[in-house]
């Protein structure tokens, strides 16, 4: 079932909005996301792509610059990257924050950012010793790995488990060593309830930081690990869904013409006649306008 690494993975094709496409996430799996699909609410394409490593003869991607340069040669394979809005969840956010920094520094313009419960900004720095941060990239990846068998340690080929270990070992270490940049785009950050209050507030003033226009905060149902799964992805549809209506109602009104201005009345003689035919009556005040629109809107 798994896709192929070069294509973008259809979770959903219908609909008139521009195409949502979301990154991966640590585990580089996309699978996640059919429970968005599964709402029945999406107004338009849902695409996901997932990380190199997954398939036999992959090696994944060792930073998270490689990881967005990657997901954009494979978008543009199929569509103007401009067409499309850029989002991920959790490690998959700060993908998608990089490749809409690679976008910007090649002259394009990114639409808004659809981020879910993005990461805490890491507690490694360039002064953590080497082997603390390696003592910190094993603990995580033992724990990422033990929750992803979920007690099935026992049924799973030896070489899947070192596959899939890798993997972590190696997102987790472009993770900690990655500084993201700031980008001019906005960013639409739906951060679940569910999480502590300090590490909510970390993370919301983490991402309101990387954006020079504007990062808006939603709140989503559940935590973590939950905020993707129902009863919650209904109305995490339904907010970024109402996101990225407001985004193309506002790209409509910036690509359309300026409305006439008015005819200023010439100054009256005193004493002058008003003129008035029908045939005056009937001529518009100005010249009509139309306007091309994107189709993916």
């Amino acid at each position: 079932m798994l896709p192929k690494s070069g294509r973008p993975f259809r979770i959903h094709d219908k609909g008139s909005r521009a195409p949502l496409v979301m990154c991966h996430a640590i585990a580089g799996t996309v699978f996640f996301y059919y429970h968005l699909q599964r709402t029945g609410l999406l107004q338009g394409p849902l695409h996901a792509i997932q990380a190199c490593g997954l398939e036999d003869g992959e090696e994944p991607m060792g930073t998270v610059q490689a990881l967005a340069a990657r997901n954009l040669q494979v978008i543009a394979q199929e569509q103007d990257l401009e067409s499309v809005h850029l989002g991920g969840y959790s490690f998959g956010c700060i993908v998608a924050l990089e490749m809409a920094r690679q976008l910007e520094a090649a002259g394009l313009t990114p639409r808004p950012l659809i981020l879910l419960a993005p990461s805490p900004p890491t507690q490694v720095t360039d002064q953590t010793p080497d082997a603390e941060r390696s003592a910190i990239v094993e603990a995580q990846t033992a724990s990422l790995l033990k929750t992803a068998l979920r007690g099935m340690d026992r049924l799973v080929p030896r070489r899947y488990k070192d596959r899939l270990s890798h993997l972590y070992r190696t997102h987790l270490q472009a993770y900690h060593a990655h500084r993201p940049s700031a980008v001019n785009c906005e960013i639409a950050a739906f951060v679940p309830l569910g999480e502590r209050a300090d590490s909510r507030a970390a993370v919301i003033d983490h991402w309101r930081g990387l954006s020079h226009t504007r990062c808006s905060v939603h709140d989503a149902g559940g935590d973590h690990k939950t905020m993707l799964r129902a009863p919650h992805t209904a109305p995490l549809v339904r907010a970024f869904e109402s996101v990225l209506r407001e985004a193309a109602e506002a790209r409509h009104a910036m690509a359309a013409p300026d409305a006439p201005a008015p005819i200023p009345a010439l100054p009256r003689r005193r004493g002058a006649a008003t003129v008035s035919s029908p045939a005056m009556q009937g001529m518009a005040p100005g010249l009509a306008h139309s306007a091309r629109l994107d189709e993916n809107d």
